[in-house]
């Protein structure tokens, strides 16, 4: 599904198809009424279970692993009771954008201080590693945005260390891939599971 090409070709065959397809990735459904049947469902017919079993294996339960109602009941009551969704609905596009926007001039200020200023006229010139310019903006948003990282329990940081105290953003994108993704790895799983811990 990564591959550009082979995505094409695959949607391709799902929509010749009727818009839904059984394929390795899993039930692909391109059909707007069957993508709004199965999103609206409540979790009787469709379930989010194998998210949740993952969330367990990993940070705990979650309720984004949670269905409506049924078997794996419980994301209504979790969601509300997290504060995590009402957290989410007061950053607007204008302050995410704000706020974004902050955080990487400060980090880009604090890259291009020299102990020697540039002689008139000449360009500041500083050598700016992109991934970590969006880590630590992201980690910066999310300790502004939530109180994480606090630096105690999880750490601003773009290197994972299996001694260390997880690192935000990076040791959450390998959760990230384990948690959601369709079909993970063993090596994808086994370092969801250990840095969830």
């Amino acid at each position: 599904m990564q591959d550009a090409e082979e995505r094409k070709t695959i949607w391709r065959r799902v929509n010749d198809s009727g818009g839904q397809v059984q394929t390795a990735y899993g039930t692909l459904v391109s059909d707007k009424s069957q993508v709004l049947d199965i999103l609206q469902d409540d979790g009787c017919r469709y379930s989010v279970r194998g998210f949740g079993r993952r969330f367990a294996a990993s940070v705990g339960p979650g309720y984004l692993g949670m269905d409506e109602k049924c078997q794996f009941a419980g994301h209504d009551e979790r969601a509300e009771q997290s504060g995590v969704n009402a957290a989410i609905v007061r950053i607007d596009e204008a302050r995410a954008y704000a706020d974004a926007l902050k955080h990487t001039r400060q980090r880009l200020a604090e890259l291009t201080r020299t102990p020697a200023s540039p002689a008139p006229g000449s360009p500041l010139v500083a050598v700016v590693d992109v991934l970590d310019l969006g880590e630590t903006v992201l980690a910066r948003l999310c300790t502004e945005w939530f109180g994480v990282p606090d630096e105690k329990h999880l750490l601003t940081g773009t290197s994972a260390s299996d001694a260390a105290a997880p690192r935000c953003p990076r040791d959450l994108v390998h959760v990230a891939r384990y948690i959601f993704g369709a079909h993970p790895s063993d090596d994808v799983s086994q370092q969801g599971q250990q840095r969830g811990r």
